[in-house]
């Protein structure tokens, strides 16, 4: 899991399944559903929040650069408002 120094709040948690690397992130309900719906790497968190989190299971259809981006966007959901 990581999470922000300051708030605490986890933004990325990081696992293993089946023998591939999977990552939770945070994300807004209207974009989590369009990405659900366009790539199949991408499913509700398996053990989040289906509506505010999704896996990101690599080896698929993400790639890199779109998962750096969606790190990104759960870290600025999290993050202090006067940071």
């Amino acid at each position: 899991m990581v999470k922000h120094l300051k708030n605490k709040k986890s933004f990325v948690y990081i696992s293993e399944r089946e023998g591939k690397l999977v990552l939770d992130v945070k994300g807004l309900p209207s974009v989590n559903e369009e990405l659900r719906e366009t790539f199949a790497s991408i499913r509700p968190a398996w053990h989040m929040n289906k509506t505010h989190w999704n896996d990101i299971h690599f080896g698929g259809d993400v790639s890199e650069e779109q998962a750096k981006q969606l790190i990104e966007n759960s870290y600025r959901l999290i993050k202090p408002k006067r940071e």
